[in-house]
Formats: C-alpha cells, sequence, structure tokens
C-alpha cells in the first residue's frame, strides 16, 4: 500500500513539473506571436 502511495506521489509530481513546462512554454509561444 505504502509503495503504492509512493508511486502515484511521485507520478503527480512529474506530471504537475510537466504541465508546468507545459505552461510557461504555450505562455512564451503566446506572448512572441502576439
Amino acid at each position: 500500500m505504502s509503495l503504492e502511495v509512493k508511486m502515484n506521489t511521485k507520478i503527480k509530481l512529474e506530471l504537475s513539473h510537466f504541465g508546468e513546462q507545459f505552461f510557461h512554454g504555450v505562455k512564451k509561444v503566446l506572448t512572441c506571436e502576439s
């Protein structure tokens, strides 16, 4: 159970980090375009 929770937490952290990077990339593109 605890191992499963650790894995889920790790996946969530990686996903949130990827989402952050993606969001910054989109923001950069939008500010360059306008």
